[in-house]
């Protein structure tokens, strides 16, 4: 099960249990509901929207933290933006390549047409090499969603859900 099925869980049980979640507004990812983890703090996040350069549109985003984001986890957002043509390259390569063990014909002919950016988790951005994931659904089969994972900016994994 990816992180993002996990944190998506955790929201849901707040929900279930009636607690709300605490809102803050940042003038960079805009509204933030903050997921408080009451038994480890370092696990509480924040859920949010914000515009994503390369999708022109918006990305849901999971930022870990319970005070809001911090400048390093800014800069790692735009360092995303700035690289997603060779996190792009990666992910399109690894897609191929787990797609071709069902079928051997697969082939990405426009890997932007295709597959859209849906969710981004950005780390605390504490310490070096910093693991983070971004996912994508397929706009030809929305039933598939492929979770890359991330060390810095070297691709370590994709996994298929669907």
């Amino acid at each position: 099960m990816g992180i993002d099925l996990i944190i998506k869980k955790m929201g849901l049980i707040s929900f279930f249990l009636g607690k709300k979640p605490t809102i803050i507004e940042d003038s960079f990812f805009g509204r933030m509901h903050l997921m408080e983890h009451r038994k480890d703090a370092s696990l509480s996040y924040f859920e949010c929207y914000r515009h994503f350069e390369p999708l022109d549109g918006p990305i849901e985003i999971c930022l870990y933290g319970n005070i809001g984001p911090t400048q390093k986890q800014i800069a790692f957002f735009k360092k995303i933006e700035n690289q997603y043509n060779t996190i792009e390259d990666a992910v399109a390569t690894a897609i191929t390549k787990e797609m071709r063990n069902w079928d051997p014909d697969f082939r990405i002919i426009n890997f932007r047409n295709e597959f859209k950016p849906s969710f981004l988790v950005i780390p605390h951005c504490n310490e070096e090499p910093m693991s983070w994931e971004i996912s994508f659904f397929s706009t030809s089969d929305p039933h598939h969603v492929f979770n890359a994972r991330l060390r810095n900016f070297e691709l370590e994994g994709i996994d298929m859900d669907g």
